[in-house]
């Protein structure tokens, strides 16, 4: 093998790696940008159930503060027709 062949054979493999390495890291990032995204919809689910959780939460506070108010309303309104009679 001449030098020449030799030479052109090296460059032909460095260019080859160099190609090959180019298309593992465009492969690496395609696949850590599909699990970032993957994680974000993770992220948004829980925050989102979290959410609906919370909301579910407060409007049983609503609800049993209400009810206790109507109880205590009625219960006034009791006494006075109690205290009118």
């Amino acid at each position: 093998m001449s030098s020449i062949q030799l030479g052109v054979y090296l460059i032909a493999t460095f260019l080859a790696i160099r190609s090959l390495s180019s298309l593992m890291t465009h492969h690496r990032q395609h696949y850590l940008l599909k699990r970032v995204q993957q994680i974000k919809q993770q992220i948004d689910e829980n925050a989102r159930k979290t959410r609906t959780a919370q909301l579910k939460e407060h409007a049983r506070q609503l609800q049993e503060t209400r009810n206790r108010q109507e109880a205590q309303s009625a219960e006034k309104k009791q006494k006075k027709a109690g205290t009118a009679a």
